[in-house]
């Protein structure tokens, strides 16, 4: 399947199991460009994964908890390994950032989701801030509108019609 965006544009979908599985605190993120995707990942320092084993350990019983100290299982996550587990949103973003900055320099725009959606789409980054902007401004009105709810369904095709042409999406096959 051939992508229908530019090749200056990237997709970020960020999710969490926080607020529908108990005890659930971490968010995740994957970037998809073109037609591959690629799980966010970072490198844990000793802090972090200290305070991963002990958020892990809260979650155990009694018992699990003295034998995972015991047989030093406690090191669940070690200092420098790699995780897809974070604590905030914006550190996703701003990991991916970095990656496009670094391996993708032709992407001028971060957007939110997978790509699969062809209308307004968030936006994370862009290299152009009036652009940001004008999606942004895009993007809360069709929010307002509640998408293709049937409260404004005329403009907010005008509305998707513009964030196309800004993006320069060219649906026209």
């Amino acid at each position: 399947m051939m992508s229908l965006w530019p090749e200056n544009i990237a997709h970020l979908k960020i999710s969490s199991w926080i607020g529908v599985s108990f005890g659930a605190t971490h968010w995740y993120g994957k970037l998809y460009y073109k037609n591959k995707n690629q799980e966010i990942l970072k490198t844990l320092t000793k802090k972090e994964a200290d305070k991963y084993n002990i958020n892990e350990c809260r979650q155990c019983s009694l018992t699990d908890y003295v034998n995972l100290f015991l047989s030093k299982y406690i090191s669940k996550y070690k200092y420098g390994e790699q995780t897809h587990r974070f604590v905030h949103k914006n550190d996703i973003i701003e990991l991916t950032i970095e990656i496009i900055e670094k391996d993708y320099p032709q992407v001028d725009l971060l957007l939110n989701g997978t790509g699969s959606c062809l209308s307004i789409n968030d936006i994370y980054w862009g290299k152009d801030e009036k652009i940001v902007k004008k999606i942004k401004e895009l993007y809360n009105e069709a929010k307002k509108l509640d998408f293709y709810s049937g409260k404004n369904n005329e403009r907010m095709e005008e509305l998707d019609n513009e964030f196309q042409k800004i993006i320069g999406l060219d649906l026209e096959l």
